[in-house]
């Protein structure tokens, strides 16, 4: 299990809640199906049935509930954005039958057991089943793409850790032999296109959603492979072309955007826009004067910074290159320094702390030895009292 475990924590690298949830699931069917049985099989599914439909969106609403506000003081959930409804087992209600029905066979497939189509045997042991206990946890949830904190359990990475050492010290199963499965929707006797409808349907009872029939759920399901791989084998040959321009070093006006839509069918390239440029001003918002740094600087740019320095020493290299003042940095959602604040944040003792000291400090995780620099923004302003908008600060890591 090393190789497999390596492979989960390197594909998923410091995504902790996505590694704890593999290695878990990993974990669950070692314990639950070794060795295999059918009603292990049911059992599994079961649990997959509270953990997806139950105690996921009983957290979710634990954290955003009813009355819950945006930021900008908006509800939270409005329009579109339904408030979803934790769906409790009951062994009466076909449809959540039919999900641990479906479930247990494809699991039974991959343990190699065969197919099953007891319907009522799969009732009785699901309705005998004890679920564990509903837990609410302190989760992060990420709001939006804007949102660069991680998200997960506080304890995610010591019980990743855990799972891993237990999972790498676990001694090889000889008689457990796992079977993958290929989705194959015209067979409608490997519960494929049921167990698609039975997980739809329920996640569209949870949102109070219309539901689909199978045969609609089936048409869908068949459409989505190929629309899959026609779409990302156009994308990958746009974006190889323009990769093959870059390493060409061909001109900016050679270089293209694709806007492409298979089902008109319809392909544009034009030529990129400029990017946007930030100009001097007054800010009607703030009601002051802005000056950029460097002058009419744009996404593109960054002003570079070689490591290791304190803030300070950053401070007092912005103030020697460009006059700017500097009162405060960050990082991502993370506020390093800013003299402008009260509390910790404007403790002078941060002055002579490292930003990668900080980063460790602030986001509880050491930088990747892999990461060649990081990006900061700084606030501050000049002599003549105007604000200063700076471009991003690329701050070169030192190499050990």
């Amino acid at each position: 299990y090393q190789r497999r475990v390596h492979g989960v924590k390197s594909e998923f690298q410091n995504k902790s809640s996505v590694i704890r949830g593999r290695l878990e699931l990993v974990n669950r069917l070692l314990t639950k199906l070794n060795p295999a049985s059918y009603e292990k099989c049911v059992e599994l599914a079961r649990e997959l049935f509270d953990d997806e439909f139950d105690i996921e969106i009983a957290q979710l609403v634990h954290n955003f509930p009813a009355n819950h506000r945006n930021e900008d003081g908006s509800p939270f959930w409005t329009g579109t954005k339904r408030q979803p409804d934790p769906i409790r087992f009951n062994a009466e209600t076909d449809l959540h039958v039919d999900f641990v029905h479906a479930a247990s066979n494809i699991l039974a497939f991959v343990v190699g057991l065969p197919y099953n189509q007891d319907r009522e045997l799969v009732k009785r042991i699901a309705a005998q089943f004890i679920p564990k206990p509903r837990e609410i946890k302190r989760v992060k949830i990420k709001l939006n793409d804007r949102d660069t904190g991680d998200e997960g359990v506080e304890d995610d990475d010591i019980v990743a850790e855990a799972l891993a050492r237990q999972l790498e010290a676990s001694p090889p199963l000889p008689g457990l032999r796992l079977n993958r499965v290929d989705f194959e929707k015209d067979d409608d006797k490997n519960f494929h296109v049921d167990f698609i409808t039975a997980t739809a349907n329920l996640r569209a009872r949870n949102y109070k959603i219309p539901e689909a029939p199978k045969i609609k759920v089936k048409l869908i399901a068949g459409k989505i492979i190929p629309a899959i791989a026609t779409t990302t084998a156009m994308v990958v040959g746009a974006v190889g072309f323009e990769i093959m321009k870059h390493l060409l070093n061909k001109p900016v006006d050679v270089f293209r955007d694709y806007f492409m839509n298979l089902a008109l069918p319809l392909w544009l390239f034009t030529e990129p826009s400029p990017p946007k440029v930030n100009k001097d001003g007054d800010d009607p918002i703030m009601l002051c004067t802005v000056k950029t740094i460097p002058q009419n600087w744009t996404a593109w740019d960054r002003i570079e910074i070689t490591g290791s320095k304190t803030i300070h020493a950053i401070f007092t290299e912005l103030l020697q290159r460009y006059q700017v003042i500097a009162k405060g940095i960050t990082y991502g959602k993370f506020i390093i320094y800013n003299s402008e604040l009260k509390g910790a944040v404007s403790s002078k003792e941060l002055l002579w702390t490292t930003p990668e000291e900080m980063v460790t400090r602030l986001t509880g995780k050491p930088i990747p030895t892999k990461r060649r620099f990081i990006e900061l923004e700084v606030s501050g302003e000049l002599d003549d009292g105007s604000t200063a908008s700076l471009a991003t600060i690329k701050y070169y890591l030192p190499r050990n």
